[in-house]
Order: C-alpha cells, then sequence, then structure tokens
C-alpha cells in the first residue's frame, strides 16, 4: 500500500470515528429528530400551499410549525394527561367495583358445571374454581394493567428538564426543517457517492413509503381510537379516552382494537346493558373493517409494509431501542426496502 492510499485510508477511518462519536452525541435526541423530520413530510404540502399564498417562507414557515403545534403536540399533551386522570380514577375504583358487585354470582351454574369437570380430573378440593378466586384474580389483572400504563407515562413525564429539553429541540427543529428541507436533502446528495439520481430515487422512495406507513397504519390507528373513544363517551362507559387510546395502540399491530371493544362489549351484557353492548359490538365491526379499508384507500397511494413484518419491526423496535423503538423499528424497515427498491429499478 502507497502513501497516497494510507493517507486516504486513514482519513476515511478518521470520518467514521467522528461520525460515530456524533452519532453516540445526538443519540438521546434522535427520537426528536426523526419525529421532526417525519412531521415536516407530513405537513410539507401545507407548507408549500403557505409559502405560495403569502410569498414568504417566513410566514410560511410561522404559520406550518404552529399548525403542527396546534394539531399535534398541543392534543398529544392533553390526551395524555387525560388518560393518567382516568386510568388513576379506574384504578382506585376497579378494586371495589369486582368486590361489590356480585356479577360472577349470575353465573353460578357455569362456574358450578366447569367445577364438576375439574373434579371428574382431580380429586383435591383446593382445585375447584370459587367466586372470590375469579374476582381476586380480575382485580389482580386489572390494577396490574392500568399500573403499567400509568407508570410509563408518569416516568416519561417524571423527566421535567429532559422533557422539556425535547419538547424545545422539537419545535425548534420544526421550523428550521420546514425552511431548510430542500437544503438537507441537497446536502445529502452532495455528500453520498452515488450519483445523483440514485440519491433522488431513494429519498422519494424512503419519503413515500414513509408517509404510506404514517397514513395507512397510524393515522388509521388514531382514527379508529378517536372514534372508538366517543362512541365509549356516547355509551356512557367510563374513562372513553383512556380507552381510545389503547384501541388506537393496538391498531397499529394487528392484535387490533377489538381486545378493547370485545371485552367492553362483554363486560355490558354481564352487567345487564345488552343494547349498549349490541351498539358497541356492531359500531366495533364496522370500526375494524368497513372503515379501516375505506381510510387505507383514500390515504396510501405508495407502497407500504405488510402488516406482519410491521407488526414485527415495531416489536423488536420495542425490545431493542425502548419506546422510541416504536418508531426505529419501522423506519429500519422503510430504509431497508427503499433501498431494496432503488437497487430493483437502476441495477436490474
Amino acid at each position: 500500500m502507497n502513501s497516497k492510499n494510507l493517507k486516504e485510508v486513514f482519513f476515511l477511518i478518521t470520518i467514521g470515528v467522528f461520525f460515530v462519536g456524533l452519532l453516540y452525541i445526538l443519540a438521546p435526541y434522535l427520537g426528536v429528530i426523526f419525529i421532526s423530520i417525519i412531521l415536516v413530510e407530513l405537513f410539507y404540502p401545507w407548507y408549500k400551499y403557505l409559502k405560495n399564498k403569502f410569498n414568504s417562507e417566513k410566514i410560511a414557515t410561522l404559520f406550518a410549525g404552529l399548525s403542527v403545534i396546534l394539531t399535534v403536540v398541543i392534543p398529544i399533551t392533553i390526551v395524555l394527561a387525560i388518560v393518567v386522570i382516568q386510568a388513576n380514577s379506574m384504578l382506585g375504583q376497579a378494586s371495589e367495583f369486582w368486590q361489590s358487585h356480585d356479577v360472577i354470582a349470575r353465573y353460578d351454574g357455569l362456574l358450578t358445571d366447569v367445577n364438576s369437570v375439574i373434579a371428574k380430573v382431580s380429586s383435591n378440593p383446593q382445585d375447584q374454581i370459587t367466586n372470590q378466586e375469579i374476582k381476586n384474580y380480575i382485580t389482580a389483572f386489572t390494577e396490574n394493567f392500568l399500573n403499567a400504563i400509568i407508570g410509563s407515562i408518569e416516568t416519561t413525564v417524571s423527566k421535567t428538564l429532559q422533557l422539556v429539553t425535547q419538547l424545545t429541540l422539537f419545535i425548534i427543529s420544526i421550523f428550521t426543517l420546514f425552511k431548510n428541507r430542500d437544503r438537507l436533502y441537497q446536502a445529502i446528495k452532495d455528500l453520498s457517492p452515488l450519483e445523483d439520481d440514485i440519491d433522488s430515487m431513494f429519498i422519494r422512495n424512503f419519503i413515500q413509503t414513509a408517509q404510506s406507513v404514517i397514513k395507512g397504519t397510524f393515522l388509521i390507528a388514531l382514527a379508529i381510537g378517536t372514534v372508538g373513544g366517543i362512541l365509549f363517551w356516547i355509551l356512557g362507559i367510563e374513562a372513553p379516552v383512556f380507552w381510545g387510546l389503547m384501541m388506537t395502540v393496538f391498531s397499529i399491530v394487528p392484535i387490533g382494537s377489538g381486545i378493547v371493544w370485545i371485552p367492553a362489549s362483554i363486560y355490558l351484557v354481564v352487567t345487564g346493558e345488552v343494547a349498549k353492548a349490541v351498539i358497541l359490538f356492531v359500531s366495533g365491526i364496522i370500526m375494524t373493517n368497513p372503515m379501516d379499508t375505506m381510510l387505507r384507500g383514500r390515504l396510501t397511494k405508495a407502497e407500504s409494509l405488510p402488516p406482519l413484518l410491521l407488526a414485527f419491526t415495531i416489536l423488536g423496535g420495542l425490545q431493542v431501542f425502548g419506546i422510541l423503538g416504536f418508531l426505529y423499528g419501522p423506519l429500519i424497515a422503510v430504509f431497508f426496502i427503499a433501498l431494496m427498491q432503488v437497487y430493483k429499478k437502476k441495477y436490474q
């Protein structure tokens, strides 16, 4: 290896070392950066409209940034605050409800039949299931579930200084990226060793696929959760905002919002509110099929992630990266798919 090659290798290694160092420094705020970029892409058509209408980059940036804050940041903050309040309220009432309402006693005949089957395979009286054991199990399960939800939200909120810092950087990033979006993509092209047409193709495919995932999964899940929460409120079911958020979360993965509204329908039947149970069950079926299909057809035009792959990337991302894996997992998959699309179009 001659002197020139050694210098090039040394230079490349130096770049690599400092790049890794830069990533290490930015690691606590990568989530803020990625979320900012995604939201800017979603709102960029609105920014372009404002820029053309007012013929001013500053005014367009101001109104587009405020739009993100008013439609995303503030609503999410309010929803999370209400969820914590409602979850705490349900936590206090869960034990009291199951212990004071002898719902299980209405189905003593079924419990007797179950115990008869158990008696045929086991002569131990302790294997028999009692009304109180079922109550204790349901109470413990409900309390553990609610505590897990409350704990995850309060852990995030409790880091006040870090939360304020990230929120401030997020708002600054939003306003900065609207104005400098095109410059950022041009800088990526300038630094990339690939041809400009390949870089443009990759950026375009990445943005289209990412937007398709966001619109076709997260926005549809949000719509289902919102409609479900309103339906719970109309039917008089306690903590509608909390359950709406749960439906949103479960709609993102193949588990589906049915894990919320089906048990709720059963609960209404058990407590004697059959009419409400029928309304909720029928509405749930409409939410998870016709509504999903209609919105997906309107919101998604580009290729998206297959539902099973999306579920694996979300769950795997949560295990590897923690709560931000909810975002990182699908983004890494989108990045890979965009690379494969470029390879297919350019080299095959």
